[in-house]
């Protein structure tokens, strides 16, 4: 994605496996905690990019 251009980041939860940030909706689980994590980091990822002048 870098050679393309393109911003990235990884932020890892750790001993959670693929999905476990769909919110409680997808899930048995009743909490959105991880979910709403993950959604905040994401803000503030786009807002960063926002701030660089990405759009």
């Amino acid at each position: 994605m870098t050679e393309a251009g393109n911003t990235c980041e990884l932020i890892p939860f750790e001993g959670k496996g693929h999905g476990f940030f769909n919110g409680s909706f997808f899930r048995k689980q009743k909490t959105d905690t991880i979910f709403n994590k993950t959604m905040d980091l994401s803000m503030e990822f786009l807002e960063k990019l926002s701030i660089k002048g990405i759009e």
